[in-house]
């Protein structure tokens, strides 16, 4: 996107809505995804359909990364990309059990770094931008802190993810394919 990038923000209902320079809203989540996925707008509803939570812009603006909440319909939470200007819905990860807490684009907006909770381990993981529903486990541990260390890696400080293993710091690469690096000294 040229210019300033709009506001994303949630109803009260939980849908997503973004605000442009003029102040006109628009919303993201008010048809069925299933919907438009198989292009059917005559299934398509009007309202709300699920609870959404932290809208997230990708650095490049093009789109915004949220959850989906569990319902009836879905009974696992789910990372979704929207297309700002309502057009596209993609589902790039389902979080099975785990609950969603944090997701952070990386700072070439291929990857969202989603970080949940299974039990008492949280969950580090990335999902591509580019290839829809593949999520890739990085990390598992507790406490789990991480950031983006270049668009090609993610770094995280994972606490004992079990029993007799000792905390690490690690560069791990997003993709699951590069090798990760242990960090000494942390």
């Amino acid at each position: 996107m040229s210019g300033s990038t709009p506001i994303a923000w949630l109803s009260r209902d939980r849908s997503v809505f973004v605000r442009d320079l003029s102040g006109r809203d628009t919303s993201l989540t008010n048809v069925e995804v299933d919907a438009l996925m198989l292009g059917s707008w005559t299934a398509a509803k009007s309202g709300s359909t699920g609870m959404y939570s932290w809208p997230s812009w990708s650095p490049d603006g093009s789109q915004l990364a949220c959850f989906r909440m569990p319902d009836d319909k879905q009974p696992s939470a789910r990372v979704i990309l929207l297309d700002p200007r309502g057009v596209k819905h993609s589902e790039v990860a389902d979080l099975k059990r785990r609950l969603p807490i944090y997701l952070f684009w990386s700072p070439d907006s291929a990857h969202v770094a989603v970080l949940s909770q299974d039990r008492e381990q949280l969950h580090l993981s990335a999902a591509s931008t580019k290839r829809g529903g593949r999520e890739v486990a990085l990390a598992e541990g507790s406490p789990l802190f991480f950031t983006w260390a270049g668009s090609d890696h993610v770094a995280a400080f994972v606490g004992n993810a079990a029993e007799g293993q000792s905390s690490r710091l690690a560069l791990i690469a997003p993709d699951g394919k590069g090798a990760t690096h242990l960090l000494p000294g942390h």
